[in-house]
């Protein structure tokens, strides 16, 4: 494992542990995501709203690399530095 992916694995840790320690609930952050689609209700939902959320946000980080896979190419022609490239997927 490279020192950069063993940066990301902690920053994730730490964010966690942020959580931990202010006594708040990571699976607040999918009830959020789960609000887009079922309003309100979903702030206060229980564990179907945490996996709605979860599955939201696959689903959209799914759909976004899809796309990006598609125009890849097209992209490629305009920007030659991949540091470019990966500011363009954002």
């Amino acid at each position: 494992m490279g020192r950069f992916s063993c940066w990301c694995t902690g920053c994730s840790g730490r964010n966690g542990h942020i959580y931990d320690q202010r006594g708040k609930n990571p699976a607040v952050v999918w009830n959020y995501v789960a609000s887009g689609a079922f309003g309100k209700d979903a702030l206060t939902g229980g564990t179907d709203m945490i996996v709605w959320g979860l599955a939201f946000h696959f689903i959209v980080a799914l759909l976004w690399s899809a796309f990006f896979f598609a125009i890849y190419p097209a992209l490629r022609r305009f920007v030659a530095n991949p540091i470019g490239l990966g500011f363009c997927m954002g």
